[in-house]
Order: structure tokens, then sequence, then C-alpha cells
């Protein structure tokens, strides 16, 4: 049985949120490659990095115009960022500069 006419997802929508999810993709996929490349990628792998984060920023605030709940799924992004980012911290041997 087909949802309510109202339910259906938006084409703008469902697009906006594949490239939500993408932008994700993205920015977690570079973070942990980052870890083991060597410096000949560092440097593309922190660009393709930031345009992740760039992308997430807009489909975010778009999406927040079109689908309220997007906060929900924004926070736990966040949360898994801190998580990650604070787990390669405590991993990361510290190195002398």
């Amino acid at each position: 049985m087909l949802p309510p006419l109202g339910d259906r997802p938006q084409p703008a929508r469902a697009a906006q949120s594949w490239l939500f999810v993408a932008s994700q993709a993205v920015v977690f996929t570079c973070l942990g490659l980052l870890q083991t490349a060597s410096e000949r990628y560092a440097l593309p792998l922190l660009v393709m990095m930031h345009v992740g984060i760039a992308l997430f920023i807009s489909t975010q605030r778009s999406l927040r115009r079109v689908c309220p709940d997007v906060r929900r799924l924004v926070r736990a992004t966040h949360v898994l960022m801190v998580l990650y980012l604070s787990l390669i911290h405590i991993s990361e041997p510290t190195r002398p500069y």
C-alpha cells in the first residue's frame, strides 16, 4: 500500500538527503585515509575533506528548510565526529616537531 501523498519524499529532498549522506561519507573517509596516507596524498585528502565539510554545511542548511527533523541527524553526526577525532587524538603517538 502506498503512503498518503503528503508522506511521499519530494525529489529535491531526496537529492539533498543523498548529498548530505555523501558529504558525511567523504569527510569520514578522508579522515580515515589521512591517518595512513603518505605526505604526497595528505594535501589532496585534506582539500577533499574540507570540500566534504562545506557540502555538509550547505546541505544541512538547505535540508533544514525542507525537513526540520534533520537536526537529530546533524547532532548524531557531530557526536560521531567528536568521538572519532578524540579516538584519533588518543591513539596517535605524539610526534616531536
